[in-house]
């Protein structure tokens, strides 16, 4: 993910990944991947109120 650069810059300033991340950035950084390396279609209505990125939301 680093070398397509699918980290989320938060996470950028850590470059062994050792630090412990945010429920947050987390799920960014499984929605990138979803979304780069393995598309798929995820249906639900569901959505999270207590972040505003958009990449958690979607």
């Amino acid at each position: 993910m680093k070398e397509r650069g699918l980290i989320p810059e938060t996470l950028r300033e850590d470059e062994n990944m050792r630090e412990e991340i945010t429920r947050e950035e987390f799920a960014e950084l499984v929605t990138r991947y979803f979304i780069e390396i393995k598309p798929q279609t995820i249906e639900g209505e569901e959505v999270f109120t207590d972040t505003l990125s958009p990449l958690v939301q979607c």
